[in-house]
């Protein structure tokens, strides 16, 4: 049983890694471009360049598809993860 397990743990890994990455990449997009009904439901966006709102969309929004196609992934990860620690 237990090496049946782990002969999926990669793949396992793998999905959950894309699926994280596509929900930073969703949050991100929805706050930067209004995509998904935009920050608050009504399609609006936070200004470029606010502080923190822009640079915590921007950082989901690169840090969601460096680690949803497995790009730096650990560095990207580590990033994102200040931002939400932030937040």
């Amino acid at each position: 049983m237990t090496e049946r397990l782990n002969s999926a743990q990669p793949y396992v890994l793998g999905l959950f890694r894309i699926v994280v990455g596509l929900l930073f990449f969703c949050h991100g997009a929805s706050s930067l471009f209004g995509a998904f009904g935009g920050t608050d439901g009504n399609g609006a966006t936070v200004d470029a360049g606010t502080w923190p709102g822009w640079y915590a969309a921007a950082i989901q929004l690169v840090g969601g598809v460096l680690v949803l196609l497995g790009l730096g992934t650990r560095a990207a990860a580590f990033v994102s993860s200040g931002s939400m620690a932030y937040a």
